[in-house]
């Protein structure tokens, strides 16, 4: 349960599910090819950026400000993902998207990487 892959699975959980309440909020769940798209874009670059700052690593618990690495991936990430997915999809991207996504996914993550934590301190 506190290994690095319950910690990437949990994330790409996380990811998932803020994706999916965004869709379901936006009442536009029934776009199944846009959400998987977006969600799949999300979640690999966050792995992507999560692993060049060190958050898949178990030494991230040992660092005072984890929450602010965290912060900081998601930031990078999201608007990457989302400016892909633009560009595949054809459309432009509203500027507020990527700031609420930023922000909810932030969130998510932020709690469950502080349950991880909480239960799986570093030895």
């Amino acid at each position: 349960m506190c290994g690095k892959r319950a910690l990437w699975l949990g994330d790409v959980l996380v990811l998932l599910i803020m994706t999916t309440v965004g869709f379901l909020v936006h009442g536009t769940l029934a776009q199944v090819a846009r959400l998987a798209l977006t969600a799949a874009l999300v979640a690999a670059a966050w792995l992507a950026v999560a692993a060049s700052l060190g958050l898949m690593e178990q030494t991230w618990i040992d660092i005072p400000r984890w929450w602010l690495r965290i912060v900081w991936a998601v930031v990078l990430a999201v608007p990457l993902a989302l400016t892909v997915r633009g560009l595949l999809l054809r459309q432009d991207v509203n500027p507020m998207f990527p700031l609420a996504m930023s922000t909810f996914s932030s969130v998510g993550l932020l709690i469950w990487r502080g349950w991880f934590r909480y239960k799986c301190p570093s030895s």
